[in-house]
This record gives structure tokens, sequence and C-alpha cells, in this order.
């Protein structure tokens, strides 16, 4: 016997716990040697427990994924007393599927395809069926039918970009609540009865307007379908066609282990399990509608998410984010991650939900930090043109008063509904009926071909060349290039409506007095500023209110 070895042994040990002693002496505030014998096995039994606690974690979690590759099949009961249970190809299923699944399978098992495509399809509904009894059973008695399915839905990353792609277009086809009927809840999950819409468009109108109603009541086919579903996000369903009553229908339905199911999730959900039950006072198809709306909203809020971040995506964060399959943020941290809250929110819902308890509007408190307000409802202050800038640009003093941007009288009597000079001698601005305006912007069509008219005679009666005059983007406001004008005219023009009345402001009294012709141009002076230059006659000189003309030559 190697006494030397046992020696050795016993002395590591000894080293081992005074290390060990020594360290959680540490850890409670003690000096070495304070700590008693008793505190010393507390705190080994605590972390012997802990690490147990947390060893049986991790088998739970094991156990877990085993169970979730498996599928929820095994969940499944076997036939209630009275009923029979079979694989969904072993028998006929015409009473629980529709007439185009059926005639498939029954060439398949059958024979009797007449051409390629038959024998194509066939071929597809065997292989169909096959897959079908992976996770499906038929349950039957006497003339009733019960198909029951459970498929899994594995967690989606919504940080990967393709996923953020598929969130942000699958939001415009969520199912519309109102187009459901509740049915029942059973074991806390809400199961409603889906419609077989009459047509492509019923499906449309389904799915996009709130207040839809089939146009001829709740169209089914010759049994109910009915799904239900538990968690969020990674999810397990159960889709159920049911020809039978609804006593018998709940009999194979609440068979099912509901706890097992429940524990295949990660996160499994509050309130689901066999043990629940709903209380009397508690309508069960309100309760399974109102849980199938809850899920619509907030898949519809992952969607506004996903959005909301495609919209701040950042070009090297996008690039990093498709090479790591979205372990990496496309908006490059600039924008938080609200997945976990969207869920924690709509698991917070269902419960109150369950619980009685009013709706918190947590899918509003949550949209409310990714959607802008309206501009009707933002304090925005509006920015205002300093008086030197206004004097530049439209030639009056500082101290006048000001209506839509432009001077509310002028040096020569005009005001901002007909317009007036500018200081610049090349340019003449007239103002727009603030009201008006509006009138034509609430008739787009006929509203656009009224301004365009309008420029038109603005263009017509100053003896401009079309396209000289345009409206000013922003600002109830025509202007015109003075220098676009049309060869001089010897006849007099008339003008009425809104120029004749411009006409008359600038002393014309409505209408153009006659142009003079003694020479091949001619000079316009405004507010007396500038000169008639070279060749001009005083005598060739008129005034229209404000604006002086000469004609040059001769």
């Amino acid at each position: 016997m190697n006494y030397f070895a046992f020696g050795f042994v016993g002395v590591v040990a000894v080293v081992g716990l005074g290390v060990d002693y020594q360290q959680q002496s540490a850890k409670s505030g003690l000096p070495l040697g304070q700590m008693s014998l008793e505190q010393y096995v507390d705190t080994y039994e605590a972390r012997f427990l802990g690490a147990k606690a947390e060893k049986e974690a991790e088998k739970r979690e094991r156990d877990r994924q085993v169970a979730w590759k498996q599928g929820g099949i095994q969940y499944l009961p076997e036939a209630p007393e009275g009923w029979t249970r079979r694989k969904y190809s072993e028998g006929d299923n015409t009473p629980i599927m529709f007439e185009g699944n059926v005639y498939y399978e029954m060439l398949a098992k059958n024979g009797g395809a007449k051409s390629l495509a038959e024998n194509f399809k066939a071929k597809s509904a065997a292989e169909a069926a096959a897959e079908t009894d992976k996770h499906s059973y038929v349950y039957e008695r006497g003339n009733e039918a019960v198909f029951v399915s459970v498929n899994t839905k594995n967690k989606v990353n919504d940080d990967a970009f393709g996923s953020m792609i598929g969130l942000a277009m699958g939001g415009l086809n969520r199912a519309n609540p109102n187009a459901v009927l509740g049915y029942h809840v059973v074991g806390g999950v809400g199961f409603v009865e889906l419609p077989v819409a009459a047509s492509f468009m019923e499906q449309m109108a389904a799915m996009k307007d709130e207040d839809y109603k089939p146009s001829h009541g709740f169209n089914r086919a010759h049994f109910r379908r009915l799904v239900g579903s538990v968690g969020f996000n990674q999810e397990v369903s159960v889709t159920v066609h049911a020809n039978a009553s609804t006593d018998s229908t709940l009999e194979v339905l609440s068979a099912i282990d509901w706890d097992g199911l429940n524990n295949m999730l990660s996160t499994p959900m509050a309130l689901v399990g066999n043990d629940v039950v709903l209380p009397a006072d508690m309508e069960h198809e309100k309760i399974a509608k109102a849980q199938f709306a809850l899920r619509a909203e907030f898949n519809d809020l992952r969607s506004k998410v996903a959005d909301f971040k495609l919209r701040n995506t950042n070009d090297a964060a996008l690039v990093m984010n498709l090479y790591s399959k979205g372990s990496v943020d496309v908006t490059g941290g600039q924008v938080p991650d609200l997945s976990a809250l969207v869920e924690a929110a709509f698991r917070k819902e269902m419960r109150d939900l369950m619980a009685g308890r009013p709706s918190t509007n947590e899918y509003e408190r949550i949209l409310s930090m990714i959607e802008e307000r309206p501009e009707e409802e933002r304090d925005t202050p509006e920015g205002e043109m300093s008086e030197e800038l206004k004097k530049e640009l439209y030639g009056y003093n500082a101290d006048q008063p000001v209506e839509n941007g432009l001077p509310a009288t002028r040096e020569a009597s005009a005001t901002p509904e007909t317009g007036g000079a500018a200081s610049d001698p090349t340019r003449m601005i007239v103002g727009i009926d603030k009201a008006q305006l509006e009138a034509w912007r609430a008739d787009p069509t006929n509203g656009f071909k009224e301004l365009l008219a309008h420029v038109a005679e603005i263009e017509r009666s100053q003896g401009l060349n079309p396209g000289a005059c345009r409206p000013v983007k922003n600002r109830p406001q025509i202007t015109c290039d003075l220098t676009n004008r049309k060869a001089a005219s010897a006849e007099p023009e008339k003008s009425g409506g809104f120029m004749g009345a411009l006409s008359g402001l600038l002393g014309g009294g409505g209408a153009k007095p006659k142009a003079e012709t003694r020479g091949e141009a001619q000079v316009v002076v405004r507010n007396g500023q500038g000169k008639a230059g070279v060749g001009t006659k005083a005598g060739n000189c008129s005034y229209e209110g404000a604006i002086k003309r000469c004609s040059i030559g001769n």
C-alpha cells in the first residue's frame, strides 16, 4: 500500500479546502479565520444546490430541444373512449379535407390517372399525405371525424436583413380578425374558425378591410377549419378540420397534452396548460377571437419595427449583417432592438386578457416609439424672413406692414392681392389670394387648370410671352420675367377680372394704355428708380401707376 500517495491526496484536499475557505471569507467580507464552520458549510451547500439547479436547467433545455425536433405529434392523445385514431394516409379523408386534395389522394391509392399531369399531381398528393402523417392524426367516431395537426415554427431572428424584409412585406398580408369567428378556449389556447374565401378578391378584402364582412355570410367548407397557437415568434400551432359537433370536437382537443406543447417553447406561455380553465363569466368565443386579434396586432407591430430599422439602415452595418446572418445590427447600433420588448408586451397583454384585466395598450406605447407625430399635431415654430431680406427681395421699407410675405401697402398703392413692382426692374411679383389658392389645392385637377389659366391671363395682360410667369413654390405668389416680352402692339388690350383690377391699381383703369410704337424696345423704370437709357427722348415716356415706360430710338 502506497501510504505516501494517500498522504499526498489528503494534503491536496486540505490545501484545496483552505483556498476555498479563504476565497469565501473574502467574498463575505470577513478576515481570514473569522468565518465559522457553519457559515462555510452554508456557502458550500448554496453553491452546490445552485450548481445542481443549473445542471437541471441545462438538462431541461436539452430535453426541450429534443422534443422540438421530434415535433408536437407526441403530445396528441390516444383515441378517447369510443373513438378510433389513424394516420392521415391510412383512410378516406373526404369528411375532413377539400375535394381537390382527396381526388388526387384517391388516384394515388387506386390508380386511374389518365394523363401525365394527373399522374404527377397524384404522386405529389401521396408525398404530401406521407408528410402530413409526421405531425397529424385523424380521430373518428361514427359519422364524425376530427383531423388534428401540430406544426412548429422556429424563432425568426428579427435582426437578420432577410427576416426584416419578410416582416415588412408580411405586414401587408396579415389576417384580419374581423374575418374569423371565435370558437373555444382549450387549455388556455383560443381557437378561431377560418373562412373559406369565395374568391381571391374576397381573400384580399378580408386581409385589408377593417370592416370586412363576407358577401355571402361566413363561408365554410363541409367542415370547420380551426386554428390555435401557443407562443410568439417561436410558435406551436394546432390546426383542426372538424366534421363533428362542438362537444365531440372539444372531447378530442381537451385530451391534448397542452403542458407538453407549451414546454416545447424556449419560454413557455403563462396561463397555458391542461389545468387552465376559463371562468364561467368569460365568453369563450370573445376570448378566442381577442387572442387571435392580439397575435395579429403584435405581428403587425413586428412588421412596423422591421420597417423602421430598414429606413435607418447603415450601409457598412448592412454588409456585416448579411455576412453574420443577422448578428450585427443593420442600423449600426443607432436604433435599439425592440423585438424582445414586442414579445414581452404581447405576453403581458395575453396574461391580462386571460386574467380579465383591461389592456394597458402596450401596442400603442411601442408604436409611439417608432412613429412620428402627424404634422398637424407638431408644435413647430415657423421661420420668419428678416426685414433686411424683405427689403432686398421686395423693395420696400422694413417698417412697412407685411401680409403673406409681401408688403400690405406699396409706394404706388399695389396690394399683395394684386401684386406690384419689385426692386428688380426685370421682374414682377403678383400675389395670390390665400383663399383662392386653398380652393385650387382642394381640387388638384381643375385647380391646376385654373392656376395655369390665371398665369396665362397675367402674361397676356402684361404683353409677356407664354412661360414668362410661373408660380413661386411654397409662396402665394406668381413671378414674371419682364424681359420675356412680346413685340409692342398698336391696339389697346382689354383686361378684366383679376388683372383688370391689377391694371386699375397701377393706373390703367381696367385697360392697358396704347403702347408707344416709335421705338423698337422699351425701358421700364419702377418707383422713379433708374434711367431711360441712351437714345430715349423725354417725350417718349408714359406712366402706368408706379411704372414708367420709355420708348427707345426715334
